[in-house]
């Protein structure tokens, strides 16, 4: 049923420009996948959608779902535990690019921290990528499909610190040769709710004025 549906959503939006598809968000977290992670099942889910949405479109792009940076405890399994489950269900040679969401925060991303998702990227022992690569997918980019740190809330590491983190980012992606892109979340802040992280991650303050991670970003990407 999932893969009916992504062939539709092809035919909707491939006429409109659209080429690259992500299938479902963060799978490896029971927050997305209830009761619990089911690598066996998403990996059926993906092949599946590949399969579909390469039928309507040869050249769409098609993602994993990005991997949440969590643990593997509480129904949750780690990025590098799934990915090692995906290959084991047969994933490779159904997606185009591993999709990641390498929050790192407080530590900033050049930072190494074992349980930092940029960390896991490639600094680790094993990493996403060295996990890749003993799979024969070392030409696989990874698309950071998120990132950032908000700069308010319980969890806010302040304005400077989330500058720091967005613009650290983009200067590594751009460096790395095997990031195929970054997104930072979010544009524009969702709200000012002192208790909500998730209000406070946009590069425009809620009233749409710029903060200094948008000034940092903007930097980043033209160095």
């Amino acid at each position: 049923m999932f893969a009916a549906w992504a062939r539709q959503v092809v035919q909707r939006y491939a006429p409109q420009g659209v080429r690259d598809f992500e299938i479902w968000n963060e799978p490896n977290d029971q927050k997305y996948w209830q009761p619990k992670v089911n690598a066996a099942f998403y990996t059926k889910m993906l092949i599946d959608s590949y399969k579909a949405i390469k039928r309507v479109d040869p050249h769409a792009f098609v993602l994993t779902g990005g991997l949440a940076p969590v643990a593997s405890r509480a129904g949750n399994e780690s990025p590098i535990d799934f990915l090692r489950a995906l290959y084991k269900h047969g994933a490779k040679g159904f997606f185009d690019a591993l999709s990641v969401h390498p929050y790192t925060f407080p530590a900033l991303p050049g930072t190494y921290q074992s349980w930092s998702g940029w960390s896991q990227m490639n600094a680790t022992r094993p990493s996403l990528r060295s996990i890749m690569r003993s799979h024969g997918n070392k030409n696989i980019p990874i698309w950071v499909t998120e990132f950032g740190a908000p700069s308010a809330g319980p969890r806010g590491v302040g304005l400077s610190g989330q500058a720091a983190e967005d613009s650290q980012a983009v200067t590594l992606a751009k460096k790395s040769g095997w990031i195929g892109a970054i997104y930072i979340v979010s544009w524009k802040d969702l709200g000012t709710k002192r208790w909500a992280n998730a209000d406070w991650y946009g590069l425009l303050t809620f009233a749409g004025k710029a903060k200094p991670s948008y000034w940092a970003v903007k930097l980043a990407i033209q160095k």
